[in-house]
């Protein structure tokens, strides 16, 4: 069953089907492999214009706070899959943006961020896998405010699916199969900050909250932002010269007369 769902098993199938229809094998293969990427990409336009399109009818009475989850559903398709027949771990990074994207929409922050002349853009993403996800397994991505910093904007998300509890009913309950943190960096080219932002949309919210580097609703972001700042001292101490080596680089493109490729041909020539 898995090598049905396997993107490699698509372009095998749909090989065939142009052979059979009279296609040579050159130009067979040529159409599956341009024309395939096109269509699982067009799967993410649409899934965009959707999300504008949504927010766009959407009732403005059921607009909600930047810290209350806002839900969207989804599902694994057939090219979500990967060989393990499961949601492929780059996948969810997709469906996040989806979720991202649509939190943007529905909160007000879309129009904010543009009204703002916001710049910047994703600087980190943290994702903890719990559980699998099987094809057409229906799941939930819910998606907050989760905190901010002098140039920082954290949404935490979790993707979760229904399962039956520890009670002997069967009742069903949430569990969470996937647990998210996105940063979004502001430009420092640019005097905005992230509680200007905040305070365009829930005044309250920034008043409630303690003062500090990073004013984090949820608890989950003390571990990420130290993450984040070890990650970047750590880097910052290496330098350039140990992050990449340009001895073999700076060989080849100086063209170095004593390199022993050229040694073998003056050697041949004599």
């Amino acid at each position: 069953m898995r090598i049905f769902v396997s993107m490699g098993a698509w372009i095998s199938l749909v090989s065939l089907v142009v052979k059979f229809a009279g296609g040579g094998w050159v130009g067979m293969w040529l159409w599956s492999l341009g024309t395939l990427p096109w269509v699982f990409d067009a799967t993410y336009i649409l899934e965009v214009i959707y999300r504008f399109a949504r927010s766009f009818f959407a009732s403005r009475k059921d607009k909600k706070k930047l810290t209350e989850w806002h839900s969207i559903e989804h599902m694994p398709l057939m090219f979500d899959i990967d060989y393990m027949y499961h949601l492929n771990n780059a996948k969810y990074n997709r469906k996040i943006e989806f979720a991202r994207t649509q939190f943007m929409l529905d909160s007000g922050m879309y129009h904010v961020l543009k009204a703002l002349k916001f710049k910047g853009g994703l600087g980190c993403v943290a994702v903890r896998f719990r559980r699998e996800l099987k094809p057409f397994q229906r799941f939930t991505i819910r998606t907050r405010l989760a905190g901010w910093g002098e140039k920082s904007l954290y949404l935490e998300h979790r993707i979760v699916t229904l399962v039956e509890g520890n009670d002997p009913s069967g009742t069903l309950v949430e569990f969470t199969n996937a647990h998210a943190v996105s940063h979004y960096k502001i430009s420092k080219r640019r005097a905005l900050k992230a509680e200007q932002i905040v305070k365009a949309m829930d005044p309250d919210l920034v008043d409630s909250m303690p003062e500090g580097r990073v004013r984090a609703v949820s608890m989950l972001l003390q571990g990420f932002t130290d993450f984040e700042e070890a990650s970047s001292n750590e880097l910052k101490s290496r330098g350039p010269v140990d992050e990449i080596r340009c001895d073999r680089h700076n060989s080849t493109t100086r063209g170095d007369r004593g390199s022993p490729h050229r040694r073998t041909r003056k050697s041949r020539k004599s």
